[in-house]
């Protein structure tokens, strides 16, 4: 009896592990292929090493960029956008 109950409970276990691998992977397919709304063509990335430049004037940064009139929009990431 205890056997029986061990391989139905271990067949359950297998196949909800089956669907759960399915639908994880359904998702991961979904977040790769989403459009995020950003024309990559038009972004320029610009790497800050300097951590104290960072805290201290990112702000005014952003702020004399917007300044230019080919420049629609500013913003700041720690990761760059793949």
């Amino acid at each position: 009896m205890l056997r029986k109950i061990l391989v139905i409970f271990q067949f359950a276990i297998s196949g909800a592990l089956i669907v759960g691998t399915i639908i994880v992977s359904g998702q991961q397919r979904y977040i790769r292929n989403k459009d995020l709304g950003l024309n990559k063509e038009n972004v320029m990335i610009i790497p800050i090493r300097d951590t104290a430049f960072i805290n201290r004037k990112l702000q005014s940064f952003k702020d004399e960029l917007l300044k230019l009139p080919d420049i629609k929009g500013v913003s700041s990431s720690v990761l760059v956008p793949r």
